[in-house]
């Protein structure tokens, strides 16, 4: 049972749960109320909160702590929050998204007028479900947000989560809502809703599920291509197998890390491949005790199975785990499926994943995915449920991510006679989604990523390719996504606008794309290319380790794609609940701060300023991804400066004026009025009076240059 504390602080009472709540944490939260406090941009009955997530990185040992505004006892959905220490305790980062004036907004409703089971019927109502099953109470826990676990009803593929919460409405009114969560049985969608406890309308809906259809046609571009070049053809082939194999003990016959597809490379056969931090038992245990607990491709990290026409079938060579020797072809069809071959390789890719970015802080602390997390925090009874060669739909893949402690679902499909269960960075890409939904905001709450300008997409693409790296490879180079699934052949262009790729005339995406991209393949493409910059600026730098898993946390050691994984997968946790590209880049930084002392400060500047998130870049809203302002400054820059054309001696004060690269000058000179945010200033023509005048901006020296100083 958690325990709750109530503190009081200044008159204010401040609602928070968990066990062992340090007092430096208490402390920071309190600081950034006060500094709302003080701006008004809440009042004092505005300040309760409540901690939803806190956890201590591995690869940083930063602390994390997320956390809500409460009302009426209840947590605000929408008003998620963090800070983030540093293991001296000083502060590294923090955002907040309370809202101002709650008891103004409120509609009054402090109690439910629909039950749990009638929000669940009013939001099936909604969405059209033909509920077959009568609702019942599974469970019901004691207090305020009267959390309740209902029966499926016909609609949901497992149990439905409800309990109490507050959110805004459209018309920016405070209502009192059931929090629940529908796995649709069709596997179209598993929405996470909000539904008003008064009069059952869907307040808000997230879809947990993220669906990775194709959105570009690239079919102009494909060569003739030679789709038998990899087929396992050998005449004696499966006696060769049987030779290699032989004795073999937990052994994997697959296209292993960084292998991207069968266009790539062959097979080869995996011994004990599994990570012993990240899988101390073995990748088929479940108890913590030495010895697996299944001989089929199920374990602590995954369950995978095929759900086509086979629906729960699963290789099963016996105590010897030896799954090797299993046919494959690049040709799929009704009569040659290659079942065997396809499910081993997804169960050995979403382990391999889960092991490698163990490494990098996606723990069970952080939110992973296991069914037994062996006594080292988080919520556990959430191994992935892989499913190979789904029938539910073609040329597509999915990934839905409920929140810590619940299972999600992969799902491989088909494309035509490809099967997806073969496309490695596909692959990776789906279980991406699982990751940042996890790590950003909290490990509890996966709704973080549904705003217009979020970027995840873009986190998806970018660990596929940075996972299927080879040596050899370099920054230059055009890598697609999707390439085998949708039957591109090796080097096809894949199925985003452009190939990633640092030349600019391969792939010229800057951040001013967004504002015309789709969503959300479009907008995440842009930030898969930024953060693509940032990987190969870091490989120059540091160079390129064959060997994933080498991560130290020293820059003196890590190469650069190493330290690549490190800042990105820090940088989601550090970033707020609903980011956008600035949030993300400024969280990067914070993570070169906590992992490596900032000592890339400079090379990412300069591959972020590449792309168009430079120092002055503007995100806007997060919510609007039309708004930002692009720009190409960086710290390292000279200073340089351009005055406004000639102002008429009696005109009015001019505000807002900028001309001064790169940002965090000081601008001076007659009638010049410096306004202290490194980026405008004001110009009183009276003041300067008549006459040709010279401005002044001043640079002073930074982490990445000289001071400098520019006129005009």
């Amino acid at each position: 049972m958690k325990k709750i504390t109530f503190r009081l602080f200044l008159g204010i009472l401040f609602v928070f749960s968990g066990q062992m709540i340090a007092q430096n944490t208490v402390q920071s939260i309190d600081y950034q109320l006060e500094q709302l406090l003080e701006q008004s941009a809440i009042t004092p009955q505005d300040a309760n909160w409540q901690i939803t997530d806190q956890n201590v990185s591995r690869a940083s040992n930063v602390s994390h702590v997320y956390y809500r505004q409460v009302f009426n006892g209840l947590q605000i959905y929408g008003t998620e929050s963090g800070v983030h220490l540093l293991p001296s305790g000083k502060v590294l980062s923090a955002n907040n998204h309370f809202i101002n004036n709650l008891a103004n907004k409120s509609n009054g409703a402090t109690t439910p007028s629909l039950t749990a089971i009638q929000a669940v019927q009013a939001a099936a109502s909604q969405l059209n479900y033909n509920m077959t099953e009568d609702l019942s109470v599974i469970s019901k826990k004691q207090g305020p947000s009267q959390e309740t676990m209902l029966s499926e009803g016909g609609i949901s593929l497992s149990p439905i989560p409800a309990k109490l919460m507050y959110q805004l409405n459209q018309s920016n009114e405070l209502v009192l809502a059931w929090d629940i969560s529908i796995e649709e049985a069709a596997q179209k969608n598993w929405w996470s809703m909000r539904v008003d406890a008064t009069t059952g309308a869907i307040v808000d809906k997230v879809n947990w599920m993220l669906t990775c259809a194709i959105n570009h046609d690239h079919s102009d571009d494909v060569e003739a291509l030679d789709y038998n070049a990899n087929l396992y053809d050998i005449p004696n082939y499966k006696n060769l197998v049987a030779t290699a194999s032989a004795g073999c003990n937990e052994c994997y016959e697959v296209f292993a890390m960084p292998i991207e597809s069968p266009y790539y490379g062959t097979r080869t056969i995996e011994t004990l491949p599994g990570n012993l931090t990240a899988s101390p038992f073995g990748w088929h245990d479940t108890d913590g005790v030495p010895g697996a607990e299944f001989t089929t491709t199920r374990g602590n990290n995954v369950n995978a199975y095929e759900d086509g026409n086979n629906p729960g079938y699963q290789p099963d060579p016996g105590a010897s785990l030896n799954f090797t020797g299993y046919p494959f072809s690049q040709i799929y069809s009704g009569a040659n499926q290659y079942e065997d071959a396809a499910i081993t390789n997804l169960f050995y890719w979403n382990n391999i994943i889960h092991d490698l970015l163990y490494q990098y802080g996606f723990d069970e602390a952080g939110g992973n995915f296991q069914e037994n997390n062996y006594g080292n925090g988080g919520a556990g009874s959430d191994s992935v449920n892989a499913e190979a060669q789904d029938g539910s739909g073609t040329c597509n893949a999915n990934f839905s991510t409920p929140s810590d402690g619940s299972n999600p679902r992969m799902q491989m499909y088909i494309c035509n006679d490809k099967d997806g269960d073969f496309d490695n960075l596909v692959i990776v890409h789906e279980y991406g989604h699982g990751i940042s939904n996890r790590l950003t905001g909290g490990p509890g709450n996966t709704g973080c990523l549904s705003n217009q300008e979020q970027m995840g997409e873009g986190w998806s693409d970018f660990y596929g390719v940075l996972m299927s790296i080879e040596a050899g490879d370099t920054g230059t180079d055009a890598r697609g996504v999707g390439t085998y699934l949708f039957g591109q052949g090796a080097g096809g262009p894949g199925i985003r606008p452009f190939p990633y790729s640092t030349d600019m005339g391969v792939n010229p995406q800057t951040y001013d794309d967004i504002k015309t991209a789709a969503v959300p393949h479009g907008v995440g493409s842009v930030w898969a290319t930024i953060m693509w910059e940032v990987t190969w600026a870091l490989v120059d730098e540091h160079g390129f380790d064959t060997d994933f898993y080498n991560f130290t946390g020293d820059v003196n050691l890590d190469a650069g794609n190493i330290q690549a994984f490190a800042l990105v997968t820090e940088g989601m946790k550090l970033q707020p609940c609903s980011p956008g590209f600035v949030d993300g880049r400024d969280a990067i930084f914070a993570a070169d701060v906590a992992l490596y002392g900032g000592a890339n400060e400079c090379i990412l500047w300069d591959a972020f300023a590449k792309r168009g998130l430079g120092v002055s870049a503007d995100q806007g809203s997060s919510g609007s991804r039309s708004d930002g302002t692009e720009a190409f400054d960086t710290p390292s820059g000279m200073a340089m400066f351009t005055a406004p054309d000639d102002v008429c001696a009696n005109s009015a004060v001019l505000t807002g004026l900028s001309g001064g690269t790169p940002f965090g000058g000081v601008y001076s000179g007659p009638g010049v009025t410096d306004d202290g945010n490194g980026n405008t200033y004001s110009f009183d023509p009276v003041v300067a009076g008549v006459g040709v005048h010279t401005i002044q901006y001043d640079v002073p020296a930074g982490a990445c240059s000289v001071a400098s100083s520019a006129t005009d």
